[in-house]
């Protein structure tokens, strides 16, 4: 009776969690994907999973509840990163992350989406809602190094393309 609920035990498959994001790098935009694993409640990192099952752990105590290492979680969760072929980041506070061009947004998130559930960070929701906000392209001056003078679809041409680079989106520009 003494030890009677002093310590708990759960054996549930975690589930994945895929937080998407954004970033830019020395003037390039990238998205990026940082996982943590839901054992019942209780969230490891991406790394902290790996280093039990790199370990060989089959079990981690956490306040006083037991709960089972689940290597298979993190097994399917390569295979579709495997698919995707992104690979890890490290992060400014060394956390791992995967890291992607937007041109290829739509395939990679399709291929996560299907490890565990995909959620946005408020950086990435800020980014959706200015393109929810979107009005209309703005005008904009050429750089003064392009030392020309353009034809209106010229520069409606220029200011589209702008306006693809500065949200990170797939176009083409084309003449027939």
């Amino acid at each position: 009776e003494a030890i009677d609920g002093a310590h708990k035990v759960k054996d549930e498959p975690a589930s994945v969690r895929l937080m998407l994001d954004t970033e830019e790098d020395e003037g390039e935009p990238w998205f990026t994907l940082d996982a943590s694993f839901d054992h019942s409640g209780v969230k490891l990192s991406e790394e902290e999973l790996r280093t039990l099952v790199r370990k060989g752990q089959k079990w981690f105590k956490k306040g006083d509840t037991w709960i089972k290492v689940d290597a298979e979680a993190l097994k399917k969760f390569d295979q579709s990163v495997a698919k995707t072929g992104v690979t890890r980041h490290r992060g400014r506070a060394k956390q791992l992350y995967y890291r992607f061009k937007p041109a290829v947004r739509e395939r990679i998130t399709q291929i996560f989406s299907v490890a565990g559930t995909l959620e946005h960070a408020e950086r990435y929701r800020n980014f959706l809602d200015q393109l929810r906000g979107f009005e209309r392209i703005q005008p904009l001056p050429m750089p003064k190094e392009m030392n020309v003078t353009l034809r209106s679809y010229q520069q409606q041409g220029f200011e589209w393309i702008s306006f693809l680079a500065y949200y990170g989106l797939n176009g083409i520009l084309a003449d027939d």
